[in-house]
Formats: structure tokens, C-alpha cells, sequence
């Protein structure tokens, strides 16, 4: 899963100094004042403990998940001398006090509480990112830009986490199914073809071909390569045009370089499909870029300027 320190996701402080404490978990004179009406010492303690927790967070921790410095700062700050045992804490979990709590807090602070009615809105947002992004973190990080924007309760990072991985799933998904139906069954007999394995080697296809670089530009090696482009540009025009946002496409690109023909062979046909015609335009488009530099080269050695 999705570490938290990769995402935008608040999360508490690992240490907690004074200055930490004194700036960002401290009651104002209007906070005490607001907490002074609740005249049970454990539950007006719960109370500024959440207010400040979901100030910081955008999301409600229970007093008892709440680290001891917090709890002891406001504890001190507010003027509450007893000191809340596990028992007691527990107690005001369960007790309908703390939500009545909960609820005064969120009207307070025009927080919008996250039901499953919201939803259907947040997985358009993360669709619509995952469109441009592949990070599961970069679809987070949005998702939480929004909901943050709207003022709404934070939903939990797992949250958050499994519907950027549908929603990428999906996206990539329509992604690969637009590239395949543009394919005729020549074509794709073509690269059906580009993944078995030769005869001749028993190992090796003319997907590990596809994958080759330019060597040091001799006479033979160059006339070796120009042939290997010919046979590129033989392939690259069989395939349809491609019109991928630029992470889709680089990140496409990376996973099809990385795998293998029998790995390929594995992948369900309209990824298979996709991701080969996706390297054979950047191998195509690569070659000329080498075949560019190697003449480069070769006029350098032969001295002609």
C-alpha cells in the first residue's frame, strides 16, 4: 500500500517539542472558553483533543489514539487536573457524549461530513486524474486537493488508496482497449508473430529485436542498424496513431521494455496489443534519433568537416 510519507496525507508528528505543541495543538482563550461548558473534566478534555486533532489532520482521531504529549499539553493548557485512565477514555468512546461532540466541532468549522453519497464524486475526480497521472500517490494527492477544497472530513488513506487504484486500473484499461480496436487483424497477426518464439533459437523473438541499440559505427555496424530501421518503419506503419497523455505513454513505454515475449504473451490481449504497439513507435522513433547521431559520428571520423 501507499506509504503516507509518499502522499499529501495528513498524518501526526513523529516527535512533538514545545514548539511544536505550542503552535499547532494549542487551545485559544475562545477554544477553552467553547470547552468550559462541559462540566465533566474527561469529556471537555475529549472534546479539545479532537478540535484540535481535526484541525491539524482534516480527519477525527479518538483521544485514545492521541499521543500522550498532546493529550498532556492540552490537558495542562485547559486547566483539567485529572489524568484519563483507559477505562475512562473507553467510556466516553462509547457514550453518545463524543459524538455530540464530533458534531459540534464539524458544524463549528463548516466541516462536511464524508458518506458513501460522495463517493460516485470522488471516483470522477480520481478517473479524471488518473488520466494524466500513473502514481497511485500523484491520484491520492488530488483526491485529497479536493476534498480539502470542499471542506470534507477526510476519508481513511485506504480509502483513498483503492479507489486510485480502480480508477487507474480503469483508465489504463479504456487506454489500452482505444489503441486495439484501431488495430486490423493483420496487424495484430503481425505482432502476434513479434512475440513467438523463433525456430531457429528456441529462445529468442523478434520481441528482444525490437529492443536493440545502435553499436559503435563501423561500415558493418552501421549498414546493420539501417536494415534494423527498415524493418522498424516496416512495423510502425501497420500501427495506429497514438494520442496518450505524456506519463501514460513513458510509463507504458517503461513496462513494455521490461518485459519479455512470454511475459507479454501472459498480459490480457488488449494490454498485450497496446504495449507493443506503444514500443514499437518508440523504438521507431528512437532509431531515427540514433541513426541521426551515428551520421553524426561518421562524418566526425571521416573528417569531411
Amino acid at each position: 500500500m501507499t506509504q503516507r510519507q509518499q502522499t499529501a496525507y495528513p498524518k501526526l508528528e513523529a516527535h512533538f517539542t514545545y514548539a511544536i505543541l505550542s503552535t499547532r495543538y494549542h487551545p485559544t482563550e475562545n477554544e477553552r472558553q467553547w470547552a468550559a461548558s462541559i462540566s465533566q473534566p474527561i469529556a471537555r478534555l475529549g472534546f479539545l483533543v479532537q478540535l484540535k486533532l481535526v484541525q491539524r489532520l482534516g480527519y477525527f482521531l479518538s483521544p485514545s489514539e492521541a499521543p500522550s504529549p498532546i493529550i498532556e499539553h492540552i490537558r495542562k493548557v485547559a486547566d483539567i487536573h485529572v489524568k484519563p485512565t483507559s477505562k475512562q477514555w473507553a467510556n466516553y468512546q462509547r457514550s453518545g457524549t463524543r459524538q455530540r461532540h464530533i458534531t459540534q466541532i464539524r458544524q463549528h468549522h463548516g466541516i462536511r461530513r464524508f458518506t458513501q453519497h460522495e463517493h460516485d464524486w470522488l471516483r470522477q475526480i480520481a478517473e479524471t486524474a488518473a488520466f494524466t497521472k500513473e502514481a497511485v500517490t500523484d491520484i491520492v494527492n488530488v483526491m485529497l486537493e479536493e476534498l480539502v477544497h470542499h471542506r470534507f472530513e477526510l476519508p481513511g488513506l485506504s480509502v483513498l488508496e483503492r479507489q486510485a487504484q480502480q480508477s487507474r486500473h480503469q483508465v489504463n484499461d479504456q487506454l489500452y482497449t482505444g489503441i486495439t480496436i484501431k488495430l486490423n487483424t493483420a496487424a495484430k497477426k503481425q505482432l502476434d508473430q513479434l512475440l513467438s518464439t523463433q525456430a531457429s533459437s528456441g529462445t529468442y523473438s523478434d520481441w528482444q529485436r525490437l529492443k536493440r541499440e545502435p553499436k559503435k559505427p563501423t561500415n558493418k555496424a552501421i549498414r546493420s542498424y539501417l536494415h534494423h530501421v527498415k524493418w522498424l518503419r516496416a512495423l510502425e506503419t501497420q500501427m495506429p496513431t497514438l494520442s496518450l497523455p505524456t506519463a501514460k505513454y513513458r510509463q507504458f513505454m517503461l513496462e513494455a521494455r521490461a518485459l519479455d515475449a512470454k511475459e507479454m504473451r501472459d498480459l490480457r490481449p488488449n494490454k498485450r496489443y497496446a504495449l507493443a504497439v506503444i514500443l514499437i513507435r518508440s523504438q521507431h522513433g528512437q532509431a531515427l534519433d540514433d541513426v541521426a547521431e551515428l551520421f553524426i559520428k561518421l562524418i566526425g571520423v571521416l573528417g569531411i568537416f
